[in-house]
Formats: C-alpha cells, structure tokens, sequence
C-alpha cells in the first residue's frame, strides 16, 4: 500500500477528470461509457469525505458516484468484495449498489482504484429533517421506517458501522437508504475493523471509536440517537433550532457523554412524546453510561425496556418537589448500565427546574409543542404525613394549650417590668 502522502489529492483527481476519456479504465468501467461529470464553472462538481472524494457522472443508464479514496483504504477492496459478494447472494436493499474497481483511475502518472457507486437519489437526513419540521406525522412515520431499515439489516446478518446524519439518504417517498459502506460489518469481516468508527455526535461516547464497538451490534448504539432524535424534534421542532450543529441531529459528543447533565437531556424531559419521554430518553442516558458495548439488536434493546403497560403518572411540569429528576426514577447505582462510574464523577447529576425554551428568529411557521398537562394529584392513599403509621416519619407535636401560652405571656411580662424597676434603681443612685 502506498504511503498516504502518494496518494492523489483533490487537484489530482479534478485535473483527471476534465479528460475522462484518457484518465477513465473503460474496459473496467464500461457503465461509465460516455459518461458526463457533473461540472460548475470551476470544473467539477465533488463532495468531500474524511478519507475520500466523491464525483458525479450521467450516463444514458443512470447516475453512479465515482469515490476516489485521498490515502490508503486499508481493507476497503475486501470488504467491497466480500460485500458484493453477500448482495449477490442475498440482496440488501437499503444499501447502494456499490463495487471495488481496480486500476480504475489515472492520475500522478499511474492507475488507481475508485469505488462505483449508485447514485441514491433524496436529501441527507439532517437535510430532510430540516426541510420537513412542520410535517410531525413524517417525522414519526421517518422514525418507524429508520428502525425497520436497521431492524431488516440485523435480520441478515449486515451492519452498516458508521451510521450518522450525512449516510443516510431519504427519498421523495419517505424511506431511507444508506451510503458510505466503508465500514459494513459482515460475519466473513469479523477480522478486518474498518479504519475509522463512525461519527463522535453519534458513536458512544466511551467505547465507540475503537475496535471494540464493532461487531454485529455496532448500528444499535447510533440506531438508538436517531430514532430518539427524529421522535423528539417531530413533537418539539424548536428542539433543532437550539441543538442542531450542522453535523448532528440534536445530540452533540458533550451530551452523549453527560447523560442526564446538559440544557438538551432537561429540555427532553418536557417532550410532548410520552414514548420519547418516559422510555427512549432514559434508556439512551443508561446506554451512554454502559462501560462495555452493547449486545444485542435495536429492537430487543427496545423490547427488553419498554414500559410496562400499567397505567403512567401524568407529565410533570418540572422535577418533583423531593429534588429528584427523571435519572433517579430511571438509573440507579445498582443498575448494569452505569456501572463503572468513577467514584470522583457518580451518577449523572439531578435535573434542576428549567423554564421551557424560547426561540429567537422566525418560527411561527412551526407549529409550537404541546404545553405539558397539568399535575394530576389524586387522594392520598398511605397514612398521612407524619402520623405513626408512616415509617421513617415521628409523629407530629399537638399545639400548645391556651394555659401554657398564658403563663409564657406572664413570664415575659414579669422579666420586662423587673429590668425596668432595675434600671430605675440604678438612675436614682446616681443622682
């Protein structure tokens, strides 16, 4: 493998591209037969990644993206191979098509290897969100359709390894796709880890970037962001006005490694969504403080912790009047999931009362989140407070007798007037 400093650079690759029928293997890709490269008045038109750049070509068959890797791929020409191989047998529908090309490209005096890809046609999915935040019933039927996808990957055996904002495509029909294979996980790959381990706004915060976060469950941890993402900002749009960065959905690296501790874990505890309130939130603040990675599949994750289906408290306003917040009623020192917190750092703090978020810049074309109902206290059901029966409590002193309070007041009195009579004494003397 070439050293990364002999590998082609953006001018290297546009410089070849404005003469593709010279720089262009044709009889290794003859689907680029007279292909046009998209092209603005600079040159061509590309998107760049973090390890490769992306190009645009129209044939008469369709579109295809051509990806130039910018330094070494490491094991990318394997796991394309092994890849291809596994659609061939078993199709995966919600990846692109994509395949391994060698000596495909000419460049710096020499041949080098690109990856052909389908042109997945829709938005980016932080593009998508962007463009529909009025559409609540979209976002939520997006939400269900991003679990299936994931859920239907599982199923065969295939993770995606780097799921965030820019790999998945939405199209005009609502349904997601995914791009940038380069980390896909197949049981032949089990040896071979990718070179890079996913995005920091949607990977774990602890063990995510590195070797072993990746495995057949490496989607669940970033399935779990989105999913809770998508359903939150779908029931409170201003949600992305205040924690949407460019990069993420909501969730940034510092909130995925404060559970329960940021402005964005307080403010979901406000959500209108009692499913994202009551048990996607929790359970993403237990994940987020789990030391080791998770092992199974987003929808047994989902299923072991679901709520049970007894009846709930209704929504609260703010954080009960003992001081506790949602973590306590959700997290506990004993729980599996958080152990390993440092005994200097403890559990994630209590939720202090916050005011609902206000909004600066236009958004009256959004329709505003539900306002919280109100707090439903029914009849008190134990012993009352402070009464015997209560344990942990005394018993409540009676008020004092009328008579006691009588020879208090005569106490008082009796003192007051012999300090007078005292100084009167005193002033006669001196005299």
């Amino acid at each position: 493998m070439e050293p990364v400093d002999l590998w082609p650079q953006i001018p290297d690759y546009l410089a070849a591209l404005r003469d593709p029928a010279n720089s262009i293997a044709s009889d290794r890709l003859s689907e680029l037969a007279g292909a046009e490269f998209r092209h603005n008045a600079r040159g061509p038109v590309f998107a760049r990644g973090s390890s490769a750049v992306a190009f645009f070509a129209r044939t008469e068959g369709g579109t295809h993206v051509v990806r130039c890797y910018l330094r070494p791929p490491g094991h990318a020409k394997a796991r394309y191979e092994a890849l291809a191989q596994r659609c061939a047998d078993r199709p995966v529908p919600a990846f692109a098509a994509a395949r391994w090309v060698d000596d495909a490209i000419r460049t710096r005096d020499r041949w080098w290897p690109l990856i052909l890809m389908e042109q997945v046609e829709g938005r980016a999915l932080r593009t998508y969100v962007e463009e529909n935040l009025a559409e609540r019933t979209g976002l939520l039927t997006l939400a269900e359709r991003w679990l299936e996808l994931v859920t239907e990957l599982t199923a065969v055996e295939v993770a995606h390894g780097d799921l965030q904002g820019a790999n998945v495509r939405v199209g005009a029909d609502g349904r997601p796709r995914l791009i940038d294979l380069d980390a896909v996980w197949l049981p032949s790959l089990a040896e071979l880890p990718p070179d890079e381990y996913g995005h920091p706004d949607f990977r774990h915060p602890l063990w995510g970037a590195g070797p072993k976060a990746w495995g057949r469950f490496v989607d669940t941890f970033p399935t779990l962001v989105i999913y809770t993402s998508l359903r939150a900002v779908a029931n409170d749009p201003t949600l992305w006005d205040r924690f949407h960065n460019e990069q993420n959905l909501i969730f940034s690296r510092s909130d995925l490694l404060q559970p329960g501790r940021t402005d964005l874990w307080r403010q979901l505890t406000y959500n209108g969504d009692e499913e994202v309130r009551a048990h996607l939130v929790p359970l993403l603040a237990r994940c987020c403080a789990r030391p080791e990675p998770l092992e199974s599949a987003i929808e047994d994750l989902l299923a072991e912790t679901a709520p049970s289906s007894e009846p709930t408290a209704p929504r609260r306003a703010g954080p009960p009047a003992d001081g506790r917040g949602w973590w306590d009623d959700s997290v506990r020192p004993s729980d599996p999931a958080v152990t390993g917190w440092g005994a200097a750092s403890g559990p994630p703090a209590l939720l202090p009362t916050v005011e609902r978020p206000t909004v600066e810049g236009p958004t009256a074309q959004r329709p505003a989140p539900a306002p919280p109902p109100p707090v439903v206290r029914g009849p008190r059901t134990g012993p009352p407070v402070g009464s015997p029966g209560r344990p942990g409590t005394s018993p409540r002193p009676a008020p004092p007798s009328r008579g006691v309070l009588l020879a208090g007041f005569l106490v008082v009195a009796g003192g007051l007037l012999l300090g007078f009579a005292l100084i009167m004494f005193i002033l006669v003397l001196a005299h």
